[in-house]
């Protein structure tokens, strides 16, 4: 490809069982993506196989980013060429965001050999596309708008024109449909809907969709009633900055209980990463805090995937900050939903919000009630970032620390005086003499990425101050206790009795 080189690659001198048994002295490595390729990954080989597919990134230190999709022509010398590009700053929200995946599916080609299909986030949704290499236009896979209009969709499988796809929505199990493409072969009618769409995932592509696996209920039928009721919406949220990305806005899912005679309280759930994102997609968790009674508002603050690379690289240096702005401004937008939504849907009891986030949502929970201590009047963390300064040389990832702080990572560089003073001021521990929310830690012994020092301290330093706090410790669990269904069971029973210990 365009950059690459070829080069010999060193063979062992016998098998001995490993993976390379099957290398021989006759074998020859050649590197076909190009030098400004970084982190390459998923190449995929059209059926016809005269095409190769991958994804790669901008160099960049954060740990998701926007993806460009490639291609090689097989058996050319042409060199590789960049069939969707890195999006850097969508104009508006709902803009094209670029894409944001981390893998392409194992089989992504149709049987044309000239179109992929891939589920890519775009804003809050994660959704089907269809994708032509030669071309670069790209138009949206979608079931009928009752049923799929705001479900999150991923894809499972493609052969020939089919595509198997799995759906949901925050508040529905998922469904399995056999989707069957219709109308993108070869691009033969020039006047086709989606040629027509000039802009970028501004077409749809005609389908057929059949279900082939419906929905689970609960199976508990007055929880199922109960979860029926239940409703949820998109908030678009404004920020001062209006030339900024998605003309500065950013967004979040608000899940509401059903019809109740008092008002509910309400959860306010930063998600980690800080480069990841909610998507209106099932979350048993979510469903669990509704069927209880909670409202649930899940914030994209800037800096989330799915909303353009601009987006995303406007958070580091910012954290502690900016992601802490945009959190409340979401729980200020959600408690202004009142004056105007139905008459049916439940109030907030203003006296009851909560917080609770895991990792860097643990981090922003910790800031919420150290910067806001007159706000909360619980909060829940999952193996929380509490203090930066003391992780950087602790953690599996000091990368992070470094680039979430507004820098670039140096392996060969030991944290400097100035280093420890930026990352103390970013951290949630610089505003904890100020907290008086009880907090509920829960951690996991075995995590290498947020170590449970970082819990630890900040019980023991909250436990002294007389602020109520409780901590949880799972001896086998890592970052995400979710090791097993005992252990995430066991967190989000926690949780909740947490939050409902004082009604």
């Amino acid at each position: 490809g365009e950059g690459g080189t070829a080069a010999a690659a060193p063979a062992p001198d016998k098998t001995d069982g490993s993976p390379d048994k099957m290398m021989t002295k006759k074998e020859k490595w050649t590197v076909i993506s190009a030098e400004k390729d970084h982190s390459p990954v998923s190449p995929r080989f059209s059926p016809d196989g005269k095409s190769l597919v991958y994804l790669t990134t901008d160099k960049v230190w954060y740990h998701m980013s926007c993806a460009r999709l490639r291609r090689i022509s097989w058996g050319t010398d042409s060199p590789a060429v960049t069939v969707v590009d890195c999006v850097e700053s969508p104009e508006n929200l709902g803009d094209f965001p670029g894409l944001w995946l981390l893998m392409l599916p194992e089989r992504t080609w149709m049987g044309d050999s000239r179109h992929i299909v891939v589920n890519s986030l775009w804003n809050i949704t994660s959704t089907l596309l269809v994708i032509d290499v030669f071309t670069g236009q790209i138009n949206r896979l979608k079931g009928s708008a009752a049923t799929h209009g705001l479900a999150s969709m991923a894809v499972l499988d493609v052969f020939a024109q089919y595509a198997l796809v799995k759906d949901s929505t925050p508040l529905q199990t998922h469904q399995v449909h056999l989707v069957e493409i219709l109308g993108s072969e070869k691009e033969k009618d020039e006047n086709s809907a989606a040629t027509e769409a000039k802009k970028v995932g501004g077409g749809v592509v005609p389908s057929v969709w059949t279900c082939v696996r419906a929905a689970v209920k609960l199976r508990d039928s007055d929880l199922q009633e109960k979860l029926s009721k239940a409703t949820f919406r998109v908030l678009d949220i404004d920020t001062e900055d209006k030339s900024a990305a998605n003309g500065g806005q950013f967004q979040a899912l608000l899940l509401l209980p059903g019809t109740q005679k008092e008002a509910c309280p309400l959860v306010l759930r930063p998600h980690g990463g800080p480069h990841s994102a909610f998507a209106t997609g099932f979350d048993w968790g979510n469903v669990l805090m509704v069927l209880k009674g909670f409202a649930v508002c899940c914030v994209n603050y800037r800096g989330s995937i799915g909303y353009g690379q601009a987006a995303l690289k406007s958070l580091p240096g910012k954290c502690g900050r900016q992601d802490v702005d945009d959190c409340m401004s979401a729980l200020e937008k959600t408690l202004s939903l009142e004056a105007k939504v139905p008459s049916s849907w439940p109030r907030f009891d203003q006296k009851r919000i909560m917080a609770w986030g895991g990792s860097h949502g643990g981090f922003l929970t910790t800031h919420f009630i150290g910067q806001f201590p007159d706000k909360f009047k619980m909060a829940a963390t999952r193996n929380p970032v509490t203090d930066v300064a003391f992780m950087v040389t602790e953690t599996d990832i000091p990368d992070w620390c470094y680039c979430e702080g507004g820098g670039d990572y140096d392996a060969a560089h030991m944290p400097s005086g100035e280093d420890y003073k930026k990352f103390f001021e970013m951290s949630p521990v610089s505003h904890a003499t100020k907290i008086k929310t009880p907090l509920l830690m829960l951690l996991g012994l075995k995590d290498l990425r947020v170590p449970p020092s970082q819990g630890l301290n900040f019980h023991r330093t909250l436990k002294a101050r007389g602020v109520k706090t409780k901590c949880l410790v799972y001896p086998k669990s890592t970052h995400s206790l979710s090791d097993s269904v005992r252990t995430e069971g066991d967190v989000w029973i926690n949780v909740l009795k947490w939050f409902s210990a004082d009604e």
